[in-house]
């Protein structure tokens, strides 16, 4: 599973490798991601746009709903099978923890808007949720789900500046319908892989606005001690469902 929210090497010796990659680690980078799209470009909602990403046991998307967007379930067969050893690249989708890490969709176009909002619901029956997808997921905390702006080029999840979270997150729960989370687009709602805000420092604010103008993906992320690290349920059913992501 991708790291995040953890300490490395010294943060400031990080921090000046990641501003300063060498070029051809990002040429590297662009084999996989989407041709840049237009400003201001609308984000789709079509559930073939949308992928799972390091989520062992999980379809590659999401399914259709019914009523708009898109949705999957969480999985329920992981119990016994959960802490794995956490997987490493390229096969992060390989583990018999089955579990929900992130769901995202290309966007390619920079993002001059003011707030990213999602509007979500759950459709549960006594669903026990479970972060504890790897033996260092050690602490006491809720499964919960936290937006992602990712920086094109991140295939080798190497940079600490090119993944942010919201600190606005949703604590998975019994059945809810029509949640929206308004995140505004300014540097103290997002912190990078170390759980640093962008408003931290100039540095990271910098290259929290760099993300912006080279965005790769948006989406949604699940965990419980570090971000997405995966969401699976011991007991129970849950069913996510998104029915807008868009810029505001």
């Amino acid at each position: 599973m991708p790291r995040q929210f953890r300490r490395l090497r010294p943060r400031a010796a990080r921090l000046r490798a990641a501003l300063a990659a060498p070029a051809l680690a990002l040429i590297a980078g662009c084999s996989s991601t989407s041709p840049p799209m237009a400003p201001g470009a609308a984000i789709s909602m079509a559930r073939s746009a949308w992928q799972i990403r390091y989520s062992p046991g999980m379809p590659m998307q999401p399914v259709a709903n019914a009523g708009g967007g898109w949705a999957f379930d969480f999985p329920s067969s992981a119990k016994g099978l959960c802490p794995a050893p956490a997987t490493q690249p390229p096969d992060f989708n390989v583990s018999p923890c089955s579990h929900v890490d992130y769901v995202t969709v290309p966007y390619t176009a920079p993002i001059t808007a003011n707030s990213l909002t999602i509007t979500l619901d759950v459709v549960a029956s006594s669903p026990v949720y479970d972060y504890h997808t790897a033996p260092n997921n050690t602490c006491v905390t809720t499964a919960k789900a936290r937006l992602l702006l990712e920086h094109t080029g991140d295939a080798s999840l190497s940079n600490v500046v090119y993944r942010w979270w919201s600190t606005t997150e949703y604590v998975l729960g019994d059945s809810a319908s029509g949640v929206v989370l308004t995140v505004p687009l300014t540097t103290n709602q997002w912190s990078d892989v170390d759980g640093q805000l962008a408003s931290s420092t100039p540095a990271l604010g910098a290259a929290f606005a760099e993300t912006l103008q080279n965005m790769g993906a948006v989406g949604i992320t699940f965990g419980g001690c570090f971000a997405g690290h995966g969401v699976y349920l011991d007991s129970g059913s849950a069913k996510f469902i998104v029915t807008k992501f868009a810029l505001l």
